[in-house]
């Protein structure tokens, strides 16, 4: 009798199914190393995203009473960097599968300009009177605009990262922490121009006075020694008020800026125009005094002594002028060295 022969169909069958067998062993080995590497990333990058989340709403206590506390904000915001970078580094070490590596990218974007958000306004509040403040505002405002849509597209499966509504307030209230530094520092621009051009006005207003102040007493004297005509020395007095009345006019033309703490323009103003003012006075006493003396010597009833009283009001009144100028120079003086 011939020993049985194996049947090939049976032979196959026991093949296939050992080969299947093998084969799911594999496969149920690899989605638990997988699963097991899934689960250990996202374990991972969930502790950073905590780590992040925490940093970004620890800015709650950089606010007072709705505003930006630019001092506390300045003390812990390089805290706050050091933690997102430390974190930005970690998700970097890590090797995301194809199934991740986008949403990897979109929160290693994200956090990119989360940190520069931060660094904008620690260079900020460490420079307020920077001259690109205007730059640093709207890199603050592309900062944050970009981090949110970067943010948005980095969901890793219930893993979520956002810029809480806390955060974002206290964002835009750094935006307009920036808004106000740029307001006041325009206004400081127009102010110093102004200031400028005040000073301009006051000097040329200044120099023609000093160029037309002039005590006529000392005219008078030499018109008498030499027995000159009063009616000379009249018009000279009376050519010496026609410029001092075109000065004061254009005094008022000058603009003069807006008192502050630092420096009070308008009372220099004041000071130069009492001066004129006061000089205008002396010209109408001193050319009362001297027509008086005029007729007296027209009558042959000039004496010395007489003639001498009928200048004590211009006298004065010249005295008073030049205590004017004096107060006006000292003042004008500070007043350009604080400038």
């Amino acid at each position: 009798m011939e020993p049985t022969q194996r049947n090939p169909v049976r032979y196959m069958i026991i093949l296939s199914m050992i080969f299947i067998l093998i084969l799911g062993v594999f496969i149920s080995g690899y989605a638990i190393i997988m699963k097991g590497y899934y689960n250990s990333y996202e374990s991972k990058l969930n502790i950073y995203i905590k780590a992040i989340n925490k940093a970004n709403n620890s800015t709650t206590a950089f606010m007072k009473e709705g505003t930006l506390d630019t001092q506390t904000a300045k003390s812990n915001i390089p805290n706050i960097i050091n933690t997102l970078q430390k974190s930005k580094d970690n998700i970097l070490l890590l090797n995301p599968t194809d199934k991740f590596k986008f949403c990897q990218a979109a929160l290693i974007q994200g956090l990119t300009n989360n940190i520069n958000i931060y660094a904008q306004l620690l260079t900020v509040l460490n420079n307020p009177e920077a001259t690109d403040l205007s730059s640093s505002r709207n890199n603050m405002k592309t900062f944050k605009d970009a981090c949110i849509g970067s943010y948005s597209q980095a969901c890793i499966d219930k893993i979520k990262i956002s810029l809480q509504k806390n955060t974002v307030d206290f964002i835009d209230s750094s935006i307009y922490y920036m808004d106000q530094l740029i307001k006041i520092k325009n206004n400081q621009g127009i102010s110093d121009s102004q200031t400028t051009d005040f000073i301009g006005g006051v000097d040329e207003s200044f120099k023609n006075f000093q160029v037309i102040k002039t005590d006529f007493k000392s005219y008078l004297y030499s018109l008498r020694n030499n027995n000159s005509n009063y009616d000379d020395l009249i018009n000279k007095v009376f050519k010496n008020k026609t410029d001092l009345s075109k000065l004061k006019i254009n005094l008022t033309k000058i603009s003069v800026p807006q008192e502050s703490k630092d420096h009070n323009p308008i009372h220099v103003f004041d000071l130069l125009k009492h001066a004129m003012n006061d000089y205008d006075l002396y010209l109408d006493s001193f050319t009362y005094a001297l027509t008086n003396e005029k007729v007296q010597a027209a009558l042959g009833k000039i004496e010395k002594d007489a003639s001498d009283k009928l200048y004590i009001e211009s006298d004065m009144k010249m005295s008073q002028v030049n205590k004017d100028y004096n107060d006006f120079i000292e003042t004008y003086n500070s007043f350009k060295d604080i400038k």
